[in-house]
């Protein structure tokens, strides 16, 4: 037999919560527009695949933002101290900085 429905509406309970709360920061879960605002999650994940190599274009699409956005963002990120521009090979400083 599969799941009950109690724990059916009770997942759709939390989640419409949890959406909630977050909209009440200022942070809608829907948005997936480029132009949504950073989370801190979102920069973890931004500062984790900057240090692991990954490139400009891969980290817009992987996160669906626009280039010029994560570019940005990192930039923000490295005057903040989060970030060590040095760490980019040639190819990838040419597109940041």
């Amino acid at each position: 037999m599969g799941k009950p429905l109690h724990d059916d509406l009770i997942i759709t309970a939390l989640t419409r919560d949890i959406k909630n709360a977050y909209l009440l920061l200022g942070i809608d879960l829907s948005d997936l527009s480029s132009t949504r605002p950073w989370t801190p999650d979102g920069d973890a994940l931004l500062i984790a695949d900057f240090e692991a190599g990954y490139r400009i274009p891969q980290m817009a699409t992987e996160y669906r933002r626009t280039e010029e956005d994560v570019e940005r963002r990192i930039c923000v990120l490295a005057k903040a101290g989060r970030l060590d521009l040095n760490k980019w090979d040639k190819e990838q400083k040419a597109v940041a900085v």
